[in-house]
């Protein structure tokens, strides 16, 4: 069980000039934004061994979202009032079998059914300090989701493990638009197939290679699940077909890890329209990612620990819709080209420990037509100290963007770049209890 409550004050995005020469400040247009929100969390797992091969787990979730929020986004533009009431649950059951089969290292079969549902509102004002204009959104709307899959794991040899899987889902829901009293249906997505293949090869001890190809699906979020006016054709699932291989090594005690090359094309790669009056979602086109990933950690003492992991990527636009055609080529819009961390932690002490540990992210265009700068890369360290005062209590202080690093998130809002900066040097502080039974 989880119960989150915030309250916050929102400064609100800045020009890039402002934002590069005062990172703190908060336009007068701004004084009155502000959101709280509320989320809880309730799940339930049950776990049951029908019998020696034989094991049935159960899991179920109850999820709220309440959020209110006031934002400006620039001058000229009306205070917005956005009001989320979100209901999310379901249940999820699996069932694997796991026989002593005749000739095979290992075999199992797994096979689950989900359903889950949302009933959600979104409601949207045109304020003046938080004082109601008009209103702009009021929508009603529930998503069903059924789902079900099948997984083979086979090891007829020590040195060889293959899983194959498919999984097929299905949606319904309804959606009702109550300022005008008219309903939308949902799109058609029919009936969605994802099947998986994996294979993992271990010609030495400590070296594995592996590989896998997969299909997985995306539909629009909230109100972009739905065929709503204007628009009067299906938005399609993104079919995302991907397949990875990599090798994964641990060629001594202390030092394991793993580097992987990837891709990804995405039939209909669905992105959902900032600021859309009706909170609506389209199709980027066909599109590729593909990119190199490597981990490491290396534990050679009992008190030192250090890891680094990276990615490199790519993401581009293959072919656009039909009304879209310069977009052929073009990066996909906040997509840095790598990201990357690093930290090593070392017990000084039975009771004291520090940690060094820096994060790293290239540049990305803010928008889709590539023509505007790049932004978003960073490089930040981060000390923490932190001291069992006792068996129970252990007191931390974090030391986080060490060298003052700026770095801000950039969005394009049709006409001009916003920023916002994220945090300078900052200091934080915590008490962290640990209770024994």
């Amino acid at each position: 069980m989880r119960w989150f409550r915030n309250e916050a004050e929102e400064p609100g995005y800045l020009t890039e000039l402002d934002a590069r020469a005062r990172p703190s400040l908060s336009y007068p247009f701004s004084a009155t934004d502000g959101s709280t929100r509320e989320v809880g969390m309730v799940s339930g797992h049950l776990d049951v061994d029908l019998a020696s091969t034989l094991l049935w787990t159960v899991k179920s979730y109850v999820n709220i979202l309440d959020d209110d929020r006031f934002i400006k986004f620039s001058a000229a533009a009306s205070q917005q009032e956005r009001l989320t009431d979100e209901k999310h649950y379901g249940a999820i059951t699996t069932l694997t079998w796991r026989p002593a089969v005749p000739m095979m290292d290992d075999f199992a079969l797994e096979t689950g059914f989900d359903l889950q549902r949302q009933d959600n509102a979104s409601r949207r004002f045109l304020d003046t300090e938080r004082v109601r204009q008009s209103q702009t959104r009021d929508q009603q709307f529930s998503l069903n989701n059924y789902g079900g899959y099948a997984q083979l794991v086979l090891k007829p040899v020590p040195w060889l493990k293959l899983m194959p899987g498919v999984r097929v889902d299905s949606f319904d829901g309804d959606f009702l638009n109550r300022l005008t009293g008219l309903p939308a249906a949902i799109n058609d997505y029919g009936s969605i197939w994802q099947p998986k293949v994996a294979a993992q090869v271990t010609p030495l001890e400590g070296y594995d290679l592996y590989g896998n190809w997969g299909r997985s699906a995306q539909i629009g979020l909230a109100a972009g699940s739905f065929k709503i006016p204007p628009r009067t054709t299906d938005l399609a699932p993104s079919i995302n077909d991907g397949w990875e291989v990599g090798l994964k090594f641990k060629p001594l005690s202390w030092l394991e890890g793993r580097v992987a090359y990837w891709e990804q094309v995405a039939s209909d790669e669905v992105r959902r329209k900032l600021n859309d009056p009706t909170g609506d979602f389209d199709n980027v086109g066909r599109t590729k990612r593909d990119g190199v990933d490597v981990q490491l950690n290396a534990v050679p003492t009992a008190a030192l620990n250090l890891w680094v992991a990276g990615s490199v990527q790519n993401a581009e636009v293959l072919k656009p819709g039909d009304t879209e055609p310069a977009l052929r080529g073009k990066e996909i819009d906040h997509t840095p080209d790598f990201i990357f961390s690093a930290g090593v932690d070392y017990q000084f002490t039975p009771l004291f420990r520090a940690s060094l540990w820096a994060y790293a992210q290239g540049d990305y265009y803010p928008e889709r037509s590539n023509t505007t700068a790049q932004f978003g890369d960073y490089v930040t360290l981060n000390l923490s100290l932190a001291y069992q005062a006792t068996r129970q209590v252990e007191l931390e202080l974090q030391l986080r963007n060490l060298t003052d690093e700026y770095y801000e998130y950039v969005w394009h809002d049709g006409t001009q770049t916003l920023h916002s900066p994220a945090d300078a040097r900052a200091v934080f502080g915590a008490v962290n209890f640990r209770f024994d039974y």
